[in-house]
């Protein structure tokens, strides 16, 4: 049963309407303690710690705020003060109206410096940190208001003021300049709190039951409302148990990350969810009703949508037609016309096509078709559909593999604001900055098989890796040192039309040269060029200092050039083919020099390159399109590594691959730098880019933009040159 809180909105005015501000003084001693319940209003507050120490929660963080120390709390934030047990404490709190530094009307100061910080497009720092600069001026100001407003001398509103604003400088000049992106994976989490904060405290004389509460919010007694459970789920193909009685339970209106390895089962239980594959043995629930028979269309029609991680548009259609298939807005046909009843509705289709590619903040045109967008076009597109399905529960099994920073951002806010309509996220993913940044709980399975399950806040990074892999990856980037020769390869103001233009660097023998810059500056295109994919319009490729013609890809592997495609499904791998097939494909004179090919020296080297990459296959007879995205990918680099080699090129080579396979990649990367091999690495991850480069061209639309060493290569100066900007 639940008593008397004093946790709510407060609604009553601090000041007046004139003076919107009031400032307060907390003490205790060693026989009390102070508190101060969770609440929160439109006003900004900052606490002052004048002596003693207490424990600060603000929203979802906590901290201890020390003597000398200022808390600063934006408006609307859940706050809440506790003094400690045997501990003097005193704190003073200035409650004011943000308008209160700029006036009634619209200005500058308004415009510039405190709409940003009450919109959170700029974050000011929760705390001041002892010993800081900008600590002691905090303290300084906070005192002198102290002393202003005991004093009440002639004109002291004005010296306050003063004193407000210097704060506000301060910490303004602390700042993160984030567009909000911390703030939108708790958002839907500190919304939930404030409603039932307030319905706590309007029904306070009533005896509130656990029961009640949860039944009011859509929780269960436990505070957990499970729009899904997943109940000993097995999964057996010919050969292979992929599944082994797994759980899965995803609450309502949450983001729910799934991890493991490449070849853990992720994909597969949500094929399974999804209604791609039945089930062996197992039930699943959504929505408190039992799943039985399941399939993807019934799936879908019961709220149940999923974007694969391997791409599947028609692409001979138009965005609105790939978004729309299957469920075309119609108009009523003139039956005395024609035999038909039904025609699409094209005008509807493309403007709500329209309106949902605006709302998310897409530059695309519905009548486009899909064979004219990138890779990461494709992939915001099926985000897109499967947003316009309305589902309850939408998965999403590697979103932001293809995509950029600001993209990313684009999906997190839309993700945010589907958990708000009490949307489930399953969110599949490698990247640890993004778990830790979007997830609300967590499920790691490893081998098929059911490892974990809690909170997000329970797991650490290297904790996460552990229970995944089974094992501890102590770097991931395992840079060592290679000698760098001569020039292998060089680009002399190469251009191609419509892609990119003058573009020049060479690449030496034993470096690895990463190639920079947001999606869709060129680096593939360059890229396919130096493979011979694409023709180029003017400029000259060189290969250990004399031009060479590249009309085909025939032509770049017969000079030692080859390449790993970032489609590795389209132009890496031939599917319905052996695992041991394609890893021989791009060398079959090496294991057929008389026509006759060498099936004990294929299957010898197949057996090394599936031990040195990792493959996790049953057999190396597995036809390649039958193993997880991150295991294919390691096939398409063993076809090459057998090869006889001057240059290497690895388009987005650790795509979808887990923490513990990108190690052994970036190993194999670096073995082979030290054998000579020339490597030119595009990544759109800039960890990557650091970590493994030795020197870095950035590309801006089109252009190289700049070249930067090792040494001084940062993630701040790759994204100047990358957005444009200067180093």
């Amino acid at each position: 049963m639940l008593s008397q809180m004093n946790y709510r909105k407060e609604t009553q005015p601090h000041g007046d309407e004139l003076f919107p501000l009031s400032i307060h003084v907390f003490e205790t001693d060693l026989q009390s303690t102070v508190r101060v319940y969770c609440h929160w209003h439109e006003e900004v507050e900052l606490f002052y710690a004048v002596k003693g120490e207490a424990v600060f929660h603000m929203d979802t963080e906590t901290f201890l705020l020390r003597e000398g120390e200022t808390a600063f709390v934006n408006a609307n934030r859940l706050h809440e003060v506790e003094g400690i047990d045997g501990q003097e404490f005193t704190f003073l709190a200035v409650v004011f109206q943000p308008r209160f530094l700029s006036g009634t009307s619209l200005d500058r100061i308004q415009q510039q410096y405190i709409e940003p910080v009450l919109s959170s497009e700029i974050r000011f720092p929760s705390k001041t940190e002892r010993g800081t600069r900008l600590a002691e001026k905090t303290a300084q100001a906070m005192q002198e208001i102290r002393n202003l407003q005991e004093r009440k001398e002639p004109g002291w509103e004005l010296l306050l003021k003063a004193e407000l604003l210097k704060i506000w400088q301060g910490y303004y000049s602390a700042a993160e300049k984030n567009g909000g992106k911390t703030d939108a994976s708790t958002n839907y989490r500190v919304s939930r709190m404030k409603e039932i904060l307030t319905y706590m405290n309007a029904h306070f004389c009533e005896d509130l039951e656990i029961a009640e509460l949860a039944s009011q919010f859509h929780m269960s007694d436990e505070q957990n409302h499970f729009v899904l459970e997943m109940r000993g789920i097995t999964k057996s193909f010919p050969g292979v148990l992929a599944l082994d009685k797994v759980n899965l339970k995803v609450r309502e209106g949450s983001v729910h990350v799934l991890v493991g390895e490449n070849g853990a089962g992720k994909s597969t239980l949500m094929k399974v969810l999804s209604g791609e594959h039945a089930i062996d043995s197992g039930e699943i629930w959504f929505k408190g009703e039992k799943l039985d028979n399941q399939d993807t269309k019934a799936a879908l029609e019961m709220g149940i949508s999923m974007i694969h991680q391997e791409l599947s548009p028609v692409l001979d259609m138009t965005i609105a037609e790939n978004i729309y298939l299957g469920r075309e807005p119609v108009v009523e046909g003139n039956p005395l016309l024609t035999p038909f009843k039904t025609f699409v509705d094209f005008r509807r289709m493309y403007d709500e096509t329209q309106q949902l590619l605006d709302k998310l903040g897409l530059k695309y045109d519905p009548r486009q078709q899909m064979r004219e967008l990138s890779i990461a076009a494709m992939q915001l597109i099926e985000i897109t559909k499967a947003i316009s399905r309305q589902a309850s529960l939408i998965i999403m099994d590697e979103p932001t593999s293809a995509i950029s920073d600001t993209e990313v951002e684009m999906l997190f806010k839309q993700i945010a604001d589907l958990k708000q309509h009490g949307v489930a996220i399953i969110y599949i993913t490698h990247k640890m900055d993004e778990i830790f940044q979007i997830a609300d709980d967590i499920t790691i399975i490893r081998d098929g098989q059911y490892v974990d399950s809690n909170v997000a806040s329970a797991y650490d990074e290297n904790k996460l890796i552990s229970l995944m892999v089974g094992r501890t990856i102590s770097n991931i980037f395992p840079k060592e040192h290679a000698e760098i020769g001569e020039t292998v390869l060089e680009l002399k103001n190469v251009t191609r039309n419509g892609a990119f233009r003058n573009v020049s660097f060479s690449v030496r023998k034993g470096e690895i040269l990463g190639l920079s810059g947001l999606v869709g500056a060129g680096r593939t295109e360059v890229a396919r060029a130096i493979f011979g994919l694409d023709p180029i319009d003017d400029g000259e490729i060189c290969l250990e200092g004399q031009p060479i013609k590249l009309k085909t890809s025939s032509d770049a592997i017969r000079h030692g050039i080859a390449m790993v495609s970032e489609d590795r499904k389209a132009e890496g791998l031939v599917l319905c083919r052996s695992v041991k097939e394609n890893i021989s494909l791009a060398n079959l004179k090496k294991f057929a020099p008389n026509l006759l090919l060498d099936s004990g020296k294929e299957q010898s080297e197949g057996m090394r390159m599936r031990e040195m990459l990792r493959i996790k296959t049953p057999s190396l007879m597995t036809a390649a399109g039958n193993l997880s995205g991150g295991n294919q990918q390691k096939i398409v680099i063993a076809k090459w590594l057998l090869g006889d080699l001057k240059v290497l090129i690895l388009d987005e080579p650790t795509r979808g691959i887990d923490v513990g396979s990108k190690s052994e990649i970036h190993k194999l990367m670096t073995q082979f730098a030290q054998q000579g091999l020339a490597i030119i690495m595009i990544s759109s991850e800039l960890p990557e880019i650091l970590g493994m480069s030795d020197r870095v061209i950035v590309m801006h639309e089109g252009g190289v933009r700049g070249e930067i060493e090792r040494k001084d290569a940062s993630q701040e100066n790759i994204m100047a040159l990358a957005t444009g900007g200067k180093q």
